[in-house]
């Protein structure tokens, strides 16, 4: 069965919503809009029929298409006002020790749940680490990974001075979490394919949405690096059975303002 309804008393039969339909399930008889119920099956519930729709005549799943959001045109950013975020936007490694609230990292999350995902799957899940102890329970693992590491002949261990960065964690000095107040994770299922492309997509959402909110953020590369190699950190941290963690961000209040736009290499365009 379908998860889209028409409410026929509004309708038009405009055809936007034919038209629109990236799976191309919805068909017109006259000017009646109905579901080709041979490719039923195939409807993503992306949505796309409902946000379309002028007159507010299609419901996905049930919902009420009166408790929509609509979308402001006039609050929606220029694309000069996005292009100043993007470039704005910097990976922050000073924190102040000010915790992030619960509701804002919660808020954040919800922002960013709207990332688009392959085939409308939504199957990115989130953890928040933000405890004292259980960041550096997870650090203390990932030094550990660091640790082996500096006794080996990996070549990653001189490219990143690990032998330091150990020496710098006895010391009382983070340089795998910067001392953020908070870590962000976001996981999916094995067997989905697209599964890091997903994660990937929903936390470059989320470094936005976080940018916006005046907090910084910063790719944990060292983290993941750890979790892919380093089995005891992977047991250390839950996620749901047959999950695995494709992206780590540190979360916090930066501690300095940044008043200018570094350079950055000129982008290499192949037209064709």
């Amino acid at each position: 069965m379908s998860v889209i309804t028409f409410d026929m008393k509004s309708c038009t039969g405009c055809g936007t919503c034919e038209k629109d339909c990236p799976m191309g399930i919805i068909e017109f008889t006259g000017k009646s809009p109905s579901i080709q119920e041979k490719h039923a099956s195939s409807c993503i519930s992306c949505g796309h029929c409902a946000s379309v729709c002028p007159y507010g005549s299609i419901a996905i799943d049930g919902s009420d298409p009166g408790r929509l959001d609509n979308i402001d045109q006039e609050i929606l950013p220029s694309a000069e006002q996005m292009s100043l975020a993007i470039r704005a936007r910097r990976s922050v490694r000073s924190f102040r020790t000010t915790p992030v609230q619960e509701n804002i990292v919660t808020s954040l999350v919800n922002t960013a749940r709207y990332a688009p995902t392959s085939g409308n799957s939504q199957l990115v899940g989130w953890t928040i680490i933000r405890t004292p102890g259980e960041l550096r329970r997870i650090t203390e693992h990932v030094i550990d990974y660091i640790r082996f590491l500096a006794a080996s002949d990996d070549p990653a261990a001189a490219a990143y001075r690990f032998a330091d960065m150990v020496k710098d964690w006895e010391q009382g000095q983070d340089r795998i979490f910067r001392g953020a107040p908070a870590v962000v994770l976001t996981h999916a299922p094995l067997s989905h394919g697209a599964a890091a492309v997903d994660c990937a997509i929903a936390l470059t959402c989320f470094d936005l949405a976080a940018f916006s909110a005046g907090l910084g953020t910063c790719w944990c590369g060292f983290f993941m690096m750890a979790y892919r190699n380093w089995e005891p950190l992977r047991k250390a941290i839950p996620v749901p059975e047959g999950h695995y963690y494709f992206g780590a961000m540190m979360l916090g209040y930066p501690s300095y303002k940044y008043k200018r736009i570094p350079p950055r290499k000129n982008a290499v365009i192949n037209w064709m």
